[in-house]
């Protein structure tokens, strides 16, 4: 398979109709948060040619601390890079938002994290942003 362009998929702020329930409920979101995500600030959405193929869902713990609750990407876009990319943009929000440190609460397979800079932590991963 082919990777992902930068000019071929876009990463924003969901419309409503846009939210993937099921790619959430399938990360392990929390189910009562996932029911009520149109106020959601910190929800964003990968698009392809009109199609949602990914989403994921940050929460702020504290002033400096945020946490990757669900990540997600649809079946037949999986293996291209996108989730990496993902996992980056989350990184940036959680950056432009003070954040200093994002916490995984859970493993994710294959690397993805590692790659990204993220420890080990029982049971997830953590990652130290380090201003510039």
């Amino acid at each position: 398979m082919n990777r992902f362009l930068s000019k071929e998929v876009s990463i924003y702020y969901p419309y409503a109709e846009e939210i993937p329930y099921d790619l959430l409920e399938d990360a392990g979101a929390d189910p009562e948060r996932v029911a009520n995500l149109s106020n959601e600030p910190f929800i964003r959405v990968a698009k392809h040619s009109g199609q949602v193929i990914g989403v994921y869902l940050l929460s702020q713990l504290d002033a400096q601390t945020f946490c990757l609750d669900a990540l997600a990407v649809a079946p037949a876009f999986r293996n291209r890079g996108l989730g990496s990319w993902l996992v980056g943009h989350a990184i940036g929000v959680s950056e432009s938002r003070g954040g200093r440190r994002v916490v995984v609460p859970r493993p994710y397979a294959g690397g993805l994290l590692a790659r990204q800079g993220f420890a080990a932590q029982d049971p997830g991963q953590v990652l130290t942003i380090t201003p510039e």
